[in-house]
């Protein structure tokens, strides 16, 4: 009897939580009735009891007038439809989880908003211009390499990049890399793992890119794990997928790039205004970069709007590289 009124609560709380709103309740009769057909002793009596212990528990639970009735509902469910549409918005825009996992993970999400508004969660309302990845793999990479971070442990791979046809080419002739992962990061819609490695210092890895991972037995050494406060900084970086020289770079541009400007480097990023140029305002800021292709891109994405105030260095270098960008490198690095 014990065990049958221990379950019949919760069955009570499966129930609130997936049929009922501040919109939808469920009568007294029709849950006494369908605890009854599910095999719980249920009445008047101990449904009222039964609520007064959810409700001594943090559940909030409402009664109210419904129909000739009483009908009970959740007042504060987990989620509300934003939160959860939010929750479904990046899914669908995640290219790194494929079509069928997708559809699985949008399934759950919407059963948290009950089923009066899973039509209303799921329905697609954003649509995203990606290419979602065709294998599950990446999903599970994530997941293993993140139980070797939080172990602080070593991890086993073979790596490869895709060819014409798109099928794998492994480096090295399906070499087995074992190196010291320290960190994840999202960018540009793929995830990257942060690896640290004696003779090239911090760089990262592509997870797509990854295949067969297993975390070792070997601990990281403290070389690498002293890098793991650094990881912030290289993961916030936007640039920070390619390697090259950290500097502190002077931008100068008009306010028509303020937006990119905060999107890039953040809303505390300290802008000033230097001079007037032929009636437009000029503002300038300091930005921390790694000087790459990637940098130089971004730059000329401006088409005159922002250009680079110092290091006279750096400048010479992006003047190389616009010489230089139509010319195929072919120097493939590991």
């Amino acid at each position: 009897m014990v065990a049958n009124r221990k379950l019949r609560i919760l069955r009570l709380l499966d129930l609130l939580r997936s049929e009922t709103d501040d919109e939808h309740c469920l009568t007294t009769v029709e849950i006494c009735e369908r605890l009854t057909a599910e095999g719980y002793e249920c009445d008047r009596k101990t449904l009222y009891d039964d609520v007064e212990l959810l409700n001594a528990y943090g559940v909030a639970i409402e009664k109210q007038r419904w129909g000739k009735g009483n009908g009970y509902y959740i007042a504060d469910q987990q989620f509300d439809v934003s939160e959860l549409k939010i929750i479904v918005d990046a899914l669908h825009a995640a290219n790194f989880i494929n079509e069928k996992k997708t559809d699985a993970l949008i399934e759950k999400v919407a059963k948290l908003g009950g089923k009066h508004k899973e039509g209303a969660i799921k329905a697609i309302d954003v649509h995203f211009n990606n290419r979602k990845h065709s294998s599950t793999h990446t999903y599970y990479n994530v997941e293993t390499i993140a139980k070797a971070i939080s172990e602080k442990k070593k991890i086993s791979f073979y790596a490869y990049n895709l060819n014409y046809r798109a099928t794998p080419v492994y480096r090295h002739h399906k070499k087995r890399y074992t190196e010291e992962p320290i960190s994840l990061v999202f960018h540009s819609d793929n995830y990257y793992v942060i690896i640290y490695r004696e003779d090239r210092g911090v760089f990262t890895r592509r997870i797509d890119r990854l295949s067969d991972i297993s975390v070792c037995d070997e601990t990281i050494s403290a070389e690498a794990e002293a890098k793991i406060a650094e990881t912030e900084k290289f993961s916030t970086d936007v640039f920070g997928m390619y390697t090259g020289p950290r500097e502190k770079v002077i931008l100068e541009f008009t306010d028509e790039t303020f937006e990119y400007i905060f999107d890039k480097f953040g809303e505390k990023q300290k802008i000033i205004k230097t001079e007037v140029v032929d009636g437009v305002q000029i503002y300038s800021t300091e930005v921390d970069v790694e000087i790459s292709p990637p940098f130089w891109g971004w730059v000329c994405t401006f088409a005159g709007k922002l250009r680079i105030a110092g290091p006279n260095w750096v400048n010479t270098e992006f003047n190389k590289w616009k010489r230089n960008e139509n010319k195929l490198d072919l120097q493939r690095k590991e």
